[in-house]
């Protein structure tokens, strides 16, 4: 039996060297954690307070998988409204509209993954970022 290959590389939410603190100003605050953008596949964690959110929103380009590594998250798809618990898996299509709410008292913590994932998560708020200020200009 041959040794297992070396991953490229292992990176985590402590060597995240991008933390994106996001919705602060909505009221919905949250945490996110960039960790990987190779080979058209975004991935990253992400920790969501108490009774915050990850607001209502799409991806119309993308197909996204969530898996809840700690915590309850109450998941909204298109209409449809689930709980999810550690280990939990949720399939979002591009296009569905999607929230994930942490309703508990204890912090959420998920992880994501996009593909096909053309530019990272990093880039993508980013150019959201820069469009909103040119709308509010």
């Amino acid at each position: 039996m041959q040794p297992a290959a070396e991953p490229t590389f292992v990176r985590n939410a402590a060597s995240c060297d991008a933390p994106l603190d996001l919705g602060k100003d909505e009221g919905c605050p949250r945490r996110i954690f960039p960790l990987i953008h190779e080979c058209g596949f975004d991935m990253g964690v992400e920790t969501v307070p108490s009774q915050s959110r990850v607001p209502m929103h799409q991806h119309s380009d993308r197909d996204e998988v969530i898996t809840i590594l700690r915590g309850t998250a109450v998941v909204h798809v298109d209409g449809v409204e689930s709980t999810a618990v550690c280990g939990d898996m949720v399939l979002i299509r591009r296009g569905e509209s999607h929230e994930i709410r942490n309703e508990l008292a204890d912090e959420l913590f998920f992880s994501w993954a996009f593909t096909p994932s053309e530019t990272s998560f990093s880039e993508s708020m980013q150019l959201r970022a820069r469009q909103a200020n040119e709308q509010d200009a």
